[in-house]
Order: structure tokens, then sequence, then C-alpha cells
């Protein structure tokens, strides 16, 4: 089966709005749009039980002089409670990705190794969703490629371009 992907463009003034909503409520961007997506995929998906695999960069200032990528995934499982209000889930999806923070460093195979061992389940059993925010703060070309198989069952990127305040929403799912 062939990737799908859609792409929704939000106008300057709507990343402005965002912008100023995040620092309002003191919360960053990422964690903003960690809170839609994770929203509109536990309605996407039925359940508000979900894993998503998040991708994180680790580099610490031991490794600043070094060359190379540092990225780690870690698992976000978003509350599951019901809330009164888009705050109410927005402050708990931020309390929430704190504490997942603090165990990024752990290897995503250790990780996997020893969900396998515990609960006799694979990573990809218990988690096929992606959540990838880029911030821009150079101008870069985008190259897109329309892939033929999708990188998990479902993704979603955010991408935003702070030089020209341009944001993109990309899902991607086989």
């Amino acid at each position: 089966v062939d990737a799908q992907t859609k792409q929704v463009f939000l106008s300057s003034e709507t990343a402005d709005n965002i912008t100023a909503f995040c620092r309002e409520h003191a919360v960053t961007e990422f964690q903003f749009f960690l809170t839609c997506a994770s929203l509109v995929i536990q309605r996407y998906v039925g359940s508000r039980d979900i894993v998503l695999n998040i991708p994180v960069t680790n580099r610490t200032d031991q490794f600043q002089s070094s060359n190379g990528i540092f990225i780690n995934n870690v698992l976000f499982r978003p509350p599951k409670a019901s809330f009164n209000t888009f705050l109410e889930c927005l402050e708990k999806i931020k309390q929430e990705w704190f504490k997942v923070q603090a165990h990024s460093m752990y290897p995503l195979d250790e990780v996997s190794s020893l969900i396998q061992k515990i609960h006799n389940k694979s990573i990809s059993s218990l988690c096929g969703i992606m959540f990838n925010y880029v911030l821009q703060e150079k101008p870069t070309a985008n190259i897109s490629v329309h892939a033929r198989h999708a990188k998990m069952p479902f993704s979603v990127d955010v991408i935003h371009d702070k030089t020209s305040n341009a944001i993109e929403v990309r899902a991607d799912w086989a």
C-alpha cells in the first residue's frame, strides 16, 4: 500500500496567534502542537489510550564539540482523562512531557527490550504513531519526496519556519 500524505499550511496570522497564546499561557509551541495532535489522534483512533513516538535531540554539553546528530525517540502517553477545557489538557500534557524528558536519555532499543521482556509485546504493537515538531530558525529548502511507504503507520509532522513565519502540518499514513 502506498503512503498517503495530507498537508495543511497555516497563515502567518495564525502562527502569530499561536505564538502569542503560548507566551500568554507559559507553554512552548511544541507543547501546544503536541496537545493538538494528541487530541486529534485520540479522537481519530477512537481511544484515549495512545502512545506517541517522539524524536528528541540528546546533545548534552559534553557533546557540544562533537560532529553528528544525537537523536533518540521517546514514548509519550498523553493523559487519558477527560478535560473540560483545552487549557486543562495543555497543562496536563506539559507536566507529562516534563516527566518524559527526564527519561529521554534511555536508548529506545533498551526500552524496547524491556517492554518485550516484561510485557511480552513488541514496541511496534504498542506504538505506531509518530509526532515530530521541527522549528527552523534559518531558511532551508524543504525537499518533500513522496514515499512509497510511510515512516510509521501514522505520523504527524509540524514544521514551523520562523524566518517566514510559516507553519506546515503534514500527516502521513500507510
